[in-house]
């Protein structure tokens, strides 16, 4: 095995062995019962449960609603930040709803192509974590170079239509 490969392989198994003595894992029966019958560490039985929840999921109800499920983060945040007296939370969320409104405006006209891509979802999911992510604020980063350029160029055609 490559050196580096290796190294990865330790830093991940560490992460783990620290999530499953942080998160206590010992203490859900169901975890103890996979982990007795397949002597697996109990961090292992959690990902493979959660991995076959996600597929029952995604069978059941289409990976378009596993898609429209992440939506309930920004919806809970922005709960909160209407809450908030700051501005900065507010202009977070705002930016995310405008760059979310605009995905599913686009995603309406290109339904039929995209439906065919089989990883269109997946790579969906990803984009909208990246738009919400605490540290990558992407919604932040779209809304001010390409939606505010795009709608400061509309604006200013409308204004002089209507001069």
């Amino acid at each position: 095995m490559h050196p580096t490969v290796a190294k990865v392989l330790d830093q991940v198994k560490s992460y783990l062995e620290k999530y499953e003595n942080d998160w206590h894992l010992d203490r859900y029966q169901f975890l103890n019962i996979l982990h007795e019958k397949t002597k697996l560490k109990r961090i292992y039985c959690l990902i493979i449960a959660t991995l076959l929840a996600f597929l029952f999921v995604t069978c059941v109800f289409g990976i378009h609603f596993v898609s429209n499920c992440f939506a309930f983060v920004p919806i809970y945040a922005s709960f909160k930040a209407l809450r908030t007296p700051e501005k900065e939370d507010d202009e977070l969320w705002l930016s995310y709803w405008v760059i979310c409104g605009s995905l599913s405006l686009l995603e309406s006209c290109l339904e039929f192509a995209l439906s065919w891509h089989p990883s269109y979802y997946f790579f969906k999911i990803l984009f909208l974590i990246w738009c919400y992510h605490p540290q990558q604020k992407g919604s932040l980063v779209l809304y001010r170079r390409v939606m505010t350029p795009l709608f400061d160029f509309i604006e200013r055609r409308v204004e002089t239509k209507l001069e």
